[in-house]
């Protein structure tokens, strides 16, 4: 037998049953009552330049966490002793303490490596940079020991 296109026909009406309409939650009534469609503003906006970085300053001068994980860092410290002197143990009081005194260390450092990345009239930090700030700040330790040892023993 030869198959035959079918013909489209006109429904004459339901088959007589109904779908129920789905019914909503007391929240998502009182969602689609809050949201309000604005005008369209078409694209996102996008960051001036060194807006992210700022923005990320900001949050790390207000937080008081830590930059460098605790474990990690204590991990390390241990291993450093352990190396030392395997017998000798360290209070956590004392782990906090240094890594507090390490961050702040990091901290300046990169500071004064931006402070010589600018002079340099670049944006980007770079290993020379650090290794400029640290002669920098061991000159400058140096030379003040001196003047307080001057000070002190040739008074």
């Amino acid at each position: 037998m030869v198959r035959q296109k079918n013909t489209a026909r006109k429904t004459t009406g339901s088959k007589g049953y109904r779908i129920a309409p789905r019914k909503q939650d007391a929240i998502q009534i009182q969602r689609s009552k809050k949201y309000k469609p604005g005008p369209d503003l078409g694209k996102a906006q996008r960051a001036r330049p060194g807006q992210r970085a700022n923005c990320e300053i900001q949050h790390y001068t207000i937080t008081v966490e830590h930059i460098v994980p605790k474990l990690p860092f204590q991990r390390l410290i241990r291993e450093i002793i352990h190396k030392i002197n395997a017998e000798i143990r360290v209070q956590r009081s004392a782990v906090d303490i240094l890594h507090e005194m390490t961050e702040d260390y990091i901290v300046k450092l990169f500071q004064d490596a931006n402070l010589c990345v600018l002079h340099a009239g670049r944006v980007t930090v770079m290993p020379k940079d650090l290794i400029l700030a640290q002669k920098i700040r061991v000159t400058a330790y140096t030379s003040a020991s001196l003047v307080v040892y001057q000070q002190i023993y040739l008074i």
